[in-house]
């Protein structure tokens, strides 16, 4: 049993690149799916993990909530628009 001790660093290793990416997936994923409104229920069937722990994931990851970077990332896509339409 102890033998096996060794390989929990590794695999704490891969489990957190494997939600790094999953987490990384997800942003992209909500970004290019920016024009229509989304869950976070949805966003985490996408992501294979439940609601609650797919929020902790992404607060870890990211630092703010999913709806907080879903807003955000709307929000700066309206002033980018708009502020393409001021300058003409």
């Amino acid at each position: 049993m102890l033998g096996s001790l060794k390989y929990v660093s590794q695999f704490k290793s891969a489990n957190e690149y494997h939600n790094h990416n999953t987490i990384s997936r997800c942003i992209e994923y909500i970004k290019s799916n920016i024009h229509r409104p989304m869950t976070v229920s949805e966003m985490a069937v996408y992501s294979g993990f439940s609601a609650s722990h797919f929020r902790l994931l992404f607060k870890k990851e990211t630092g703010q909530t999913p709806k907080t970077l879903s807003l955000t990332s709307k929000f700066k896509k309206h002033v980018t628009c708009l502020s393409f339409l001021i300058r003409k």
